[in-house]
């Protein structure tokens, strides 16, 4: 609606422009929108209904109606009427300190994306000087199957009997997506103040003028350069970017006569996306043996990366193949330091890209086909036909006169001259 006297503007819903010519005023005594929308345009029309008060849990739906008139086209008239299935769990309908963020595709705008993570948190402030005083988290909030996440519990700023309670100032941030999408900003904070709906136009416009008010006062006295005051039950439109993807595959060989074929080993896994910006979430994966590489069994969960690091273990014949990430991005995988005799004393060699030999491990650039690195750990011993797997408590002393005396596992040869 229009009750704060916003302007109504039309927007192309392919391009996102904003159309000329397109003319709309709401009439608050009939609840009318009314307007001129340019020739050879198809007119989509999307509502909500605010509910001012509580719906009792009993209530399982409740009605919306939408009559559509063209008065150019007298046989053209629309009655759409729609039932919602309300349940308890519904309960920011109720609109009282509540914001939601829609998460959609941002190339096809009908398609929602569920698993998106927004990080919100509490900018207290001095209400006589607008300066922030603390910083709380309010929480993390995820899309659900609809593709929203909704944030409740929120103050909101309401004016009684002329006197204002003022709201409290807050920030969201994209904090990860589900691969193959990218969030669309990951630095920028969004600040928002919400203020109280009411049914009463004045008093809905009284407690938006006291929280643009208030906002005003914090940005002149903050670095803040942008608060968004909006009503609550407010909704954001956030979109998201996919990116191609490609699969990267890690496969483990361990050799050596004293190996432990059974040992697991630790990797570490580095990735951005396409912007070199560090991914965060889950990416699918799948484990697989080496001995057929195409019988892969999915890994619950995925393989979840914090800061664009993630951890993975292996052992001897295993591979685990990421599907998804994202081409053109970085990657780095590196193993764990496994050369002291007490971790096995195995040497490791990497086979990365286009059969490139690794250092100290595989790093570049994900492509198009994918990449895989091999990672080979080799365990032998060092005196030839002796096992030393308990090298580390072998010490051998040299006595003159050509005595050896060891501790340990150690075959002792006499040398005459």
């Amino acid at each position: 609606n229009d009750a704060n006297n916003s302007p109504i503007v039309c927007v192309d819903g392919v391009t996102g422009d904003l159309v000329s010519g397109c003319d709309f005023v709401f009439d608050s005594r009939t609840v009318t929108i009314s307007g001129t929308v340019p020739d050879n345009r198809y007119i989509i029309v999307k509502y909500r209904t605010r509910v001012n008060d509580p719906i009792p849990s009993s209530v399982q739906t409740f009605e919306n109606t939408a009559h559509l008139t063209n008065q150019y086209d007298t046989n053209y008239d629309s009655t759409v009427t729609t039932d919602h299935t309300i349940n308890a769990s519904q309960a920011w309908v109720d609109a009282h300190g509540v914001v939601q963020l829609l998460k959609i595709d941002s190339e096809n705008t009908s398609t929602v994306i569920s698993g998106v993570t927004f990080h919100v948190e509490e900018q207290a402030y001095d209400s006589a000087t607008g300066t922030i005083s603390t910083t709380s988290p309010v929480n993390d909030f995820n899309t659900n199957t609809s593709g929203i996440a909704t944030v409740n519990n929120l103050e909101e700023t309401i004016v009684t009997s002329g006197t204002p309670s003022y709201g409290s100032l807050y920030y969201w941030e994209e904090a990860s997506a589900p691969s193959p999408y990218v969030p669309a900003d990951t630095t920028q904070k969004h600040y928002f103040m919400i203020y109280g709906v009411s049914h009463i136009a004045s008093e809905m416009q009284d407690n938006r003028n006291a929280a643009v008010a208030m906002a005003q006062q914090i940005m002149n006295n903050s670095t803040i350069s942008d608060i968004a005051v909006v009503p609550s039950g407010y909704q954001w439109i956030v979109t998201n970017v996919a990116q191609d993807t490609a699969p990267l595959n890690i496969e483990k060989t361990v050799g050596g006569n004293i190996a432990d074929p059974t040992k697991d080993f630790t990797v570490t896994i580095t990735a951005t996306d396409s912007r070199q910006v560090a991914i965060n979430g889950s990416v699918e994966a799948y484990s697989y043996n080496l001995d057929d590489p195409t019988a892969m069994t999915a890994i619950t969960g995925g393989v979840v990366f914090t800061d664009g690091e993630a951890q993975i273990t292996l052992r001897h014949g295993q591979g685990i193949k990421l599907n998804g990430l994202f081409v053109d991005g970085s990657y780095e995988v590196e193993e764990a330091d496994y050369s002291s005799a007490l971790d096995g004393a195995y040497e490791t060699s990497y086979t990365c890209a286009d059969n490139q030999e690794g250092v100290d491990g595989c790093s570049g650039t994900i492509a198009s086909a994918g990449q895989t690195v091999a990672i080979k750990n080799t365990s032998e011993d060092i005196i030839s036909g002796v096992s030393t797997k308990k090298s580390a408590n072998c010490i051998i002393f040299a006595i003159a006169g050509g005595v050896i005396a060891a501790f340990g596992t150690l075959i002792v040869t006499r040398l005459r001259r």
